[in-house]
């Protein structure tokens, strides 16, 4: 994968000789791959497509609207706050180790 670096390197000896070629070889680039970022005209952040999918269910699908109603109730309280209280009250369904979901389900909703 290239930096952004490297595609205005290129880009800026394209401007300057008008060869992909060298240009290519300067910039530390394939000429394929060179002639790709030519074409499109962008860099490669530009084109990063955000990750959107899940790879596993979510554990706390269950008890979303008990989470939310405890934040709009109590906006102070941390996630391990609420973590520890959702163990207490569904023994056996929430291990330690998504303590860190929660965490960034809290941050996404606040």
């Amino acid at each position: 994968m290239l930096t952004d670096k490297q595609v205005l390197k290129l880009s800026k000896l394209y401007l300057a000789t008008g060869k992909i070629e060298m240009s290519s070889l300067k910039s530390g680039t394939n000429r394929k791959t060179g002639s790709k970022y030519i074409r499109l005209g962008k860099l490669p952040s530009e084109l990063k497509k955000p990750h959107i999918w899940r790879t596993r269910a979510d554990p706390f699908s269950e008890v979303k609207s008990e989470i939310r109603t405890m934040f709009e109730l109590y906006p102070d309280l941390e996630a391990k706050t609420i973590f520890e209280y959702l163990q207490d009250k569904h023994p056996g369904q929430f291990e330690d180790g998504q303590l860190r979901s929660l965490q960034r389900r809290c941050r996404v909703e606040s």
